[in-house]
């Protein structure tokens, strides 16, 4: 297959004299650096670090499990364990370091991403056109910087774009570092099947492209078949490989925020929209002048990551797939734009190149690079307890310490956002009725749990009979809120307070360090039945003011 031009200026055929390197270069090492540190100090706020880790613990002493273990509502149920190698990786690093562990791989990820995004713009664009978007593309990721297997697949993804761009300008051995990629990435995250759709595109689009079809397709058909076999090889075969459609097919799109297109409603959301725009304005500028496997992997990206607006979604598009964009499809508007840019605009004068590049300047520049590197090692968390890395109210903490000491029976009703935190806690001991294992439970169980959470005026009658049909022991609820817009008792839980067949038993206190947060966050419920009758012997009724909030 003939080679393309690339986006960006095409080099001269003559062979240049190496250029001594500028100082310019260590601004993208010392702003990983800062990247990493600024990743690892954000708390951990995900429902699903927790379920994630309790499941690679589980791999670790006892294999991969076939049925679920966590959910009394679940037990024996089929459970495709689809990330395991990511569970099991979790879990090494929870066991070996803690919580410390968790943030410093979240860091070290996004720090590791970020950096193959950048190098991936400079294949095409000067330091002067990739750098800043970079640095913009950083900080709209920053709503993404969550403790779970999707982190992999922002490393893989522009890896993969790497070794396809590698190929296309005639490094035919890199297209076989796929295969690879694609083995490791089935067992991660499911985000592997996005990354074959864009290869066969990409391919799809060399054969387009190439003046001698014949050969391109049967190139592009060998490399979309090795990557298709490879994601074979995970523990669940066929059924790994499919995962991601089932998945698709959970009707989870109207029920889990992230499963819906994105909206325009933050700082980082608009970043994130300025760069589709960017790059949709700079194809139209320089279509032809866009190689074909430029355009298919850019309209790919913007396609499934664009948000809703004026009220249209695009199908497929969703807020999960923002970060794909920024780590793969920003390197491309950088290729773009280094064309469309005049060459004076982005080439330094030579006799500030060779100002950059004087020892003076080098020692000048390492002095303030150490500097600014300590200053950030400053920074780096050392406390790795809960209260250390966890916000105050996010997680019941206090909860799930009393339900540890007590010993109470094993059939928890929680909501979503605590399911993992509690299976995490207390399994075995315990089971949960529901966690954010989404796809698992299924659209029915996820608009229960948005009943007993919303409970409108008049839901009491539904909310009776889910209790009926699910036959908890215990309930684990929030206690004060201000979801609904004030400080207020939750409605699900002022309604069990006024029910003879539920007894409080546990209210946690005030959090001094976040004094402007509820007072009580987690409210526990043991179900009056004479199977519980030992627990409701010693433990008394929680005694509460007169005056509640709401």
């Amino acid at each position: 297959m003939p080679r393309e031009r690339v986006s960006g200026p095409s080099p001269s055929p003559a062979a240049k004299p190496r250029r001594a390197r500028s100082v310019a270069g260590l601004l993208p090492v010392v702003g990983l650096v800062w990247l990493a540190v600024a990743a690892a100090r954000i708390p951990i706020l995900t429902p699903d670090v927790w379920w994630h880790l309790a499941t690679g613990r589980t791999i670790a002493a006892g294999g991969l499990p076939q049925t679920d273990p966590f959910s009394y509502t679940l037990l024996g149920q089929p459970w495709l364990v689809h990330e395991w190698l990511a569970d099991r990786i979790a879990w090494a690093v929870y066991a070996r370091w803690g919580l410390l562990g968790v943030i410093f791989s979240r860091g070290l990820a996004i720090a590791v991403a970020t950096a193959l995004s950048y190098r991936l713009a400079r294949r095409h664009a000067p330091l002067a056109v990739a750098l800043p978007l970079v640095v913009l593309a950083a900080f709209a990721l920053q709503r993404n910087w969550i403790d779970r297997p999707q982190l992999w697949t922002y490393v893989l993804l522009p890896a993969v774009v790497w070794c396809l761009e590698s190929a296309r300008l005639g490094a035919r051995r890199a297209v076989w570092l796929l295969p690879v990629l694609f083995a490791l990435w089935v067992n991660l995250h499911g985000g592997f099947m996005l990354g074959l759709a864009l290869v066969v595109a990409w391919q799809a689009a060399c054969v387009a492209a190439a003046s001698d079809r014949a050969p391109a397709l049967r190139q592009a058909l060998l490399v979309c078949g090795v990557c298709a076999a490879a994601v074979l090889l995970n523990p669940h075969g066929l059924q790994g490989a499919l995962y991601p459609l089932r998945y698709i097919g959970a009707g989870l799109r109207h029920t889990i925020q992230e499963e819906k297109p994105g909206l325009l409603d933050s700082t980082y959301a608009g970043v994130h929209f300025g760069l589709l725009l960017a790059l949709a304005a700079a194809l139209v500028w320089r279509w032809r002048a866009v190689p074909a496997p430029h355009r298919a992997l850019a309209l790919g990206l913007m396609w499934v990551s664009w948000p809703k607006l004026f009220g249209v979604a695009l199908p497929f598009a969703a807020e999960r797939h923002a970060p794909l964009f920024l780590v793969a499809g920003v390197p491309v508007l950088a290729w773009v734009l280094a064309g469309l840019l005049p060459a004076r605009w982005v080439a330094s004068p030579p006799a500030l190149g060779r100002a950059a590049a004087s020892r003076q300047a080098w020692a000048v520049a390492l002095l303030l690079a150490g500097f600014t590197v300590w200053q950030a090692a400053r920074l780096v968390p050392r406390d790795g307890t809960p209260a250390a890395r966890l916000l105050p109210g996010r997680f019941p903490q206090a909860g799930a310490a009393w339900l540890q000491e007590e010993r109470l029976p094993g059939r928890v009703l929680n909501p979503y956002r605590w399911g993992g935190f509690l299976l995490f806690r207390l399994f075995p001991a315990a089971q949960v009725w529901i966690d954010s294992r989404g796809d698992l439970y299924g659209a029915g169980r996820l608009a229960e749990e948005e009943l007993l959470y919303r409970m409108p005026a008049g839901a009491e009658p539904a909310a009776a009979q889910l209790l009926a049909r699910w036959d908890p022991d215990v309930i684990v609820w929030y206690f004060l809120t201000i979801d609904f817009g004030r400080l207020q008792v939750h409605p699900f839980t002022r309604w069990l307070l006024s029910r003879s067949d539920w007894r409080l038993v546990f209210v946690d206190g005030a959090d001094s360090r976040l004094p402007q947060a509820p007072a009580g966050t987690t409210a526990i419920f043991l179900r009056v039945h004479p199977r519980n009758r030992a627990w409701l012997d010693r433990l008394p009724a929680v005694v509460l003011p007169p005056q509640l909030p709401g």
